[in-house]
């Protein structure tokens, strides 16, 4: 209801399975919201629709891959502040929320949603961030750390 006052127009994709999947699609049916379930991808990006921000919001979370693939194709974020996520998840490329606080959810999605240059930023800086975060980068690093660096 929060998102249909705000934005009647705002759809939401929900990729993924979990334990909180039946009584979420029974509140959709019950409240008539514009929520489509597609249920668990290898990748969210061969997914039929494109989001405008993408939301990851875990109770714990190592890393959060989805979220470095969606910087990298230039899309803000809002995410759980929680475990490695703050890591690369900056304010102009997305938004940080304590778990569990649907309000600041919605409030995050919708400044995103609202502010075209916001929008401009996160695609401008988002592959920047994603590629520090890289595979690649990750063996170099971790070649340095043990002083086994290709230039050594």
């Amino acid at each position: 209801m929060l998102a249909r006052d705000s934005h009647p127009g705002i759809e939401w994709l929900v990729i993924g399975e979990g334990p909180l999947r039946t009584r979420l699609e029974a509140r959709v049916r019950q409240t008539k919201a514009m929520v489509t379930f597609i249920g668990f991808r290898d990748t969210p990006w061969n997914s039929p629709k494109r989001a405008g921000v993408l939301v990851h919001v875990p109770s714990s979370e190592g890393l959060g891959t989805v979220l470095l693939e969606a910087l990298a194709r230039g899309m803000p974020v809002v995410a759980s502040h929680v475990g490695g996520i703050p890591e690369f998840v900056e304010p102009r490329v997305g938004a940080l929320i304590k778990p569990g606080d649907p309000r600041e959810l919605l409030r995050q999605v919708v400044r995103w949603l609202d502010d075209s240059e916001r929008i401009k930023t996160a695609a401008l800086y988002g592959p920047r961030i994603a590629r520090k975060f890289s595979a690649d980068r990750m063996v170099e690093g971790t070649l340095e750390a043990y002083g086994l660096a290709a230039d050594n």
